[in-house]
């Protein structure tokens, strides 16, 4: 369930960001470009630290 509302909230954000870029004058070109290596940049870093949480909380006691 959590993969679902994660996909659904990327691509909300992704077609609010270009759109977004769009309004501001960049070029459609350019904004889907900004928002693919936006996306590649993101992306492993929610996943190291939704991973990373959850071996935290593996072996931590608080």
């Amino acid at each position: 369930m959590l993969l679902i509302t994660f996909t659904i909230h990327i691509l909300f954000e992704i077609a609010i960001v270009y759109f977004r870029q769009i309004q501001y004058g960049e070029k459609k070109s350019k904004a889907i470009l900004y928002n693919f290596l936006t996306f590649l940049l993101i992306i492993p870093f929610v996943f190291l630290g939704a991973f990373t949480g959850r071996v935290l909380s593996g072996n931590l006691e608080w």
